[in-house]
């Protein structure tokens, strides 16, 4: 595992703990999946590139959800 995917799965899974917990105090159910596919997305995407790619479309997802 390289440094850029061991930094982009720490990045992503605060934003995912973060999204959770805002799910959870708002009781928005879709928030609080997108911070649980955050936190555990690393494991099954292989490769940097992708990692940071879909980390980032999931981030969007979280931030577009009212």
């Amino acid at each position: 595992m390289s440094f850029s995917a061991l930094f982009g799965g720490i990045v992503f899974s605060a934003v995912g703990l973060l999204g959770w917990k805002i799910g959870r105090s708002r009781n928005s159910i879709p928030k609080m999946v997108i911070g649980v596919a955050l936190m555990g997305f690393t494991f099954v995407v292989p490769g940097d590139l992708w990692i940071w790619a879909v980390g980032s479309a999931l981030t969007v997802g979280l931030v577009l959800i009212p």
